[in-house]
């Protein structure tokens, strides 16, 4: 499984506007289409070949209450799962990968992500 992970710093939170939803709704689409005349960066070959699904997740320090409905919009226009995480949940998220404690559906659960 590949991961397409944004990060974002926000004071007050991050909303996911719709700029930035449209910027995920690009990346998935680029690695969907693999298409070098859209996006000659080719940035999908950093994923290894053997990669067949993929899904998106956003970190930040926190997220505004409306972020998980966003995250469900952009399942809905791109049938790619996603999730949000918070920078604590993420090094308490890293500390179950160092123990192989690591479960792949905290990637596609389409909410904010709570270790």
């Amino acid at each position: 499984m590949g991961i397409i992970i944004d990060s974002k710093a926000y004071k007050d939170g991050f909303s996911i506007p719709i700029s930035e939803e449209d910027k995920m709704v690009r990346y998935i689409e680029d690695i969907k289409t693999k298409n070098d005349e859209v996006n000659p960066t080719k940035w999908w070959e950093n994923f290894d070949e053997m990669v067949d699904s993929f899904v998106f997740q956003y970190v930040s320090s926190k997220f505004t209450p409306g972020a998980i409905s966003k995250v469900e919009k952009i399942k809905s226009r791109t049938g790619i799962d996603g999730s949000i995480i918070n920078a604590k949940n993420l090094l308490l998220f890293a500390e179950d990968c160092i123990q192989g404690k690591v479960n792949t559906e905290y990637f596609s659960c389409n909410k904010e992500i709570n270790v």
